[in-house]
């Protein structure tokens, strides 16, 4: 019996912008809390030849947000200066229950290869609306302060987003992700 290999073409994109407010520090400015919110746009675009008439897939999920930041800044080591020195771990949990999903119909699949134009099938056979889409990421990281007050971050991201089937379209995704932030002060 022979096997089916399947080879195709995937890649996403994800765009977020978030506000946080600290609301808790201690005296010495070594530990921190801030909440806040912002909102994330997650785009996949597939293609895979081989599955015909189900070739090409898009997802559009956008979704607001809410995020819990607890920091540890390593103290300053003059005793005068109450401010972060120049290292701080992190971690936070950013949550999530609705969403906006731009999806593929699929109580039926269409077959663009008949010669219509990809677009055409992408207005005509996709499906937009609010789902409940459950989200959650936690973060873990370090960051660096430098002088101008701007930050560089290195960090372990673990997302989570599900629609658990309570739509006409299921979706489920993890992923595992390392990142390099630059952090801008806007206020000091």
């Amino acid at each position: 019996m022979k096997k089916g290999n399947y080879s195709g073409y995937s890649g996403s994109v994800d765009v977020a912008i978030s506000a946080l407010r600290r609301m808790w520090s201690n005296g010495e400015a070594t530990w921190s809390v801030a909440i806040g919110g912002g909102l994330s746009n997650h785009t996949y675009i597939g293609y895979t030849p081989k599955f015909m008439n189900a070739s090409f897939a898009l997802t559009d999920l956008f979704q607001p947000e809410f995020r819990v930041l607890v920091e540890y800044n390593l103290p300053n080591s003059n005793p005068l200066v109450v401010m972060p020195g120049w290292f701080a771990a992190f971690a936070s949990v950013e949550v999530s229950p609705i969403g906006l999903a731009y999806r593929p119909g699929y109580s039926f699949i269409d077959n663009y290869t008949d010669g219509r134009k990809v677009k055409d099938y992408i207005f005509n056979t996709y499906k937009t609306g609010f789902a409940w889409l459950p989200y959650l990421a936690t973060e873990l990281g370090v960051r660096f302060n430098l002088r101008s007050g701007n930050r560089i971050s290195l960090a372990y991201m673990w997302n989570y987003r599900s629609s658990h089937g309570t739509s006409d379209w299921q979706f489920d995704e993890v992923n595992h992700l390392l990142s390099i932030e630059f952090n801008i002060l806007l206020k000091k």
